[in-house]
């Protein structure tokens, strides 16, 4: 991965050091960093690097680029990233999808094979969104929904977050803002206080990393970003 062990451990992170990582997340991710770096993410970062033996960050950062090796800095992302959400964080925005996009993009009086949809989750993180747009647009078009040509490609820039999201499985706590009708019809419990989508709702969440190919998905112009921004 480009890294070598240590011999002694890194034991600050200078202003060029974090001006390095800074660098390396507008150039690959277009994420523009704080401009100095927070305590908790300087202390998990010294960690990281020195967990995986990095006594020459800039070596290495070049290393990283030079040799694409994503995988290797893929835990920096996580370091440096929020990934806050909840169900129907912003409900607002899952009731104009419901009330006023979709029945402008593809409405329900359309044809069923002419009745197609693709929405894009961005910044998905754990797919709580990705999952409210699915039942948002199960609201407007009904159990008929789950028979459409239809789904979320949910991308983020951790892949940690995808892959627990792609699973469906949420703690119960974590479910309380959804329908008490969803939850009972679309749910099936795991563990004590765990509980998974259904299959044919999970079949409709699509997930791609932004470090990694995304799959052949065609998009209605609708997503979780655009609803942000209104």
């Amino acid at each position: 991965m480009g890294l070598e062990r240590a011999i002694t451990p890194m034991q600050d992170l200078s202003a060029q050091d974090y001006k390095l990582i800074k660098a390396l997340f507008l150039n690959l991710f277009g994420l523009v960093l704080p401009k100095t770096i927070p305590p908790v993410a300087k202390t998990r970062s010294l960690q990281f690097f020195n967990e995986h033996g990095v006594t020459d960050l800039a070596r290495t950062i070049s290393l990283w680029q030079e040799t694409k090796a994503t995988s290797a800095f893929q835990p920096l992302t996580d370091i440096f990233t929020v990934n806050h959400t909840s169900f129907f964080r912003e409900n607002a925005h899952f009731n104009y999808l419901s009330q006023t996009a979709l029945p402008a993009i593809a409405p329900v009086q359309l044809p069923r094979p002419d009745r197609q949809l693709r929405m894009w989750s961005a910044a998905a993180a754990s797919g709580e969104e990705a999952f409210s747009l699915l039942f948002a647009a199960h609201q407007y078009y009904g159990d008929p929904f789950w028979e459409m040509e239809a789904g979320v490609l949910a991308t983020d820039i951790s892949s940690e977050m995808l892959r627990k999201g792609y699973s469906g499985q949420f703690q119960n706590e974590r479910l309380q803002k959804i329908a008490p009708q969803i939850f009972k019809s679309y749910t099936h419990k795991q563990s004590e206080d765990r509980f998974q989508f259904v299959e044919k709702v999970r079949k409709k969440s699509y997930s791609g990393g932004l470090i990694s190919p995304v799959p052949n998905f065609h998009l209605n112009s609708v997503s979780t970003s655009f609803f942000a921004e209104m």
